[in-house]
């Protein structure tokens, strides 16, 4: 039940009157190494499309979790609590991500809806929003980057089915490292 009557609209324009899915997850800790990982967690939505999260990350220990804990039971604020657990963080790694969608009429669907929108069809949208991908990822300043993500989102658009994105570092990567340029506004750097 939506309460938003706009969005329960969309919902009805897109051919949406009921959603049915599933979640599955498989995950692994080893809380002596710290070593923790997913594989498989998936939010699926018949007719819809599947969106897939594989992750794995080094330094979740049993100290860490009880840390987070007396953090949580203990902070006198929302601020103080944040500044904690931000210290906390330095101690995970990235070892490796993916998120993947797979398409199961979405697209289509979502392409037809904004196209009509705007005045147009799905083709229309598809080459509007194909034109736009690489004025957008021009903005991070790899060329390289914005040439493959270009190509890969393109060929999606023409032919809705499964896009991964994914991120396997050579070796293991501080979570804070990660973290400094999103909060310095500089994400381009986290490509290389």
């Amino acid at each position: 039940v939506l309460e938003d009557p706009q969005a329960a609209q969309t919902m009805a324009a897109l051919g949406y009157e009921s959603l049915t899915g599933d979640i599955t997850a498989n995950g692994v800790w080893d809380s002596a190494s710290g070593n923790m990982g997913f594989e498989n967690f998936v939010l699926s939505v018949d007719d819809a499309a599947a969106i897939g999260l594989d992750f794995a990350l080094g330094g979740y220990t049993v100290e860490l979790v009880e840390a987070m804990q007396q953090i949580n039971a203990t902070a006198e604020n929302d601020q103080a609590a944040g500044m904690a657990m931000l210290g906390l963080m330095q101690q995970l790694e990235i070892q490796g991500a993916a998120i993947k969608i797979t398409d199961a009429s979405l697209t289509n669907k979502l392409l037809e809806f904004f196209g009509q929108q705007q005045g147009t069809n799905a083709d229309g949208m598809r080459a509007f929003a194909k034109g736009m991908l690489p004025l957008g990822l021009a903005q991070l300043q790899s060329h390289e980057f914005a040439a493959k993500a270009t190509a890969a989102g393109g060929s999606f658009l023409d032919n809705p089915g499964t896009l991964v994105i994914e991120a396997q570092p050579a070796q293991s990567i501080p979570v804070m490292q990660l973290a400094a340029p999103l909060m310095s506004g500089n994400p381009a750097a986290l490509i290389d």
